[in-house]
């Protein structure tokens, strides 16, 4: 993974954002590294009524990701940062995740 550094321009850093489960073809390849991780930073996140592990499940199944969302900051399409968001109407949205990429936190 990529370190961050300090002669870094704006141009380097680029900001994606994947709405729901669909991904375009070019895209899957970052999402992945999202996933990886979230996988790294965050142990288990259990559905309190499925019993399933939210981060590590080997499949989302037929979840509904309508309002689910994946924010990434990568910096030469390597993902540095990634968070998941809900979004709830036009005015209320909440952060619960944020993970930072092993090699870059702290910076």
């Amino acid at each position: 993974m990529v370190g961050l550094s300090l002669d870094l321009t704006l141009s380097d850093v680029k900001r994606i954002v994947f709405l729901g489960k669909d991904v375009s073809d070019g895209n899957k390849m970052l999402l992945s590294q999202a996933v990886d991780i979230f996988h790294k930073c965050i142990k288990h996140i259990v559905d309190s009524i499925t019993g399933s592990d939210f981060i590590h499940g080997q499949t989302m199944g037929d979840s509904n990701f309508t309002r689910v969302h994946c924010g990434t900051l990568t910096i030469e399409s390597k993902v540095v940062t990634a968070g998941m968001f809900h979004v709830f109407g036009e005015d209320v949205a909440e952060l619960p995740l944020v993970a930072i990429s092993e090699t870059n936190q702290g910076k």
